[in-house]
């Protein structure tokens, strides 16, 4: 998945949360999630799960969610 990098990091900045902290309840380096912050990462469905359920919100409002088209 994708990030919607400027809508994540204003997400947290909103919730006075450090990229420590949130990086470390979900499982990825400070490092990793200042990169999806910055769109130049991607992340597995569960990450971007436990993102959005960590700070409350839809996930849809931290990533792109492309439609599959069953063939």
């Amino acid at each position: 998945m994708k990030p919607k990098g400027a809508s994540l990091r204003a997400l947290r900045e909103s919730k006075h949360i450090t990229r420590r902290a949130i990086a470390g309840r979900v499982d990825v380096s400070h490092q990793f999630f200042g990169r999806l912050e910055a769109d130049e990462a991607t992340a597995s469905l569960e990450t971007f799960t436990k993102i959005a359920t960590d700070l409350g919100v839809p996930l849809a409002a931290i990533a792109h969610v492309e439609e599959v088209v069953a063939q």
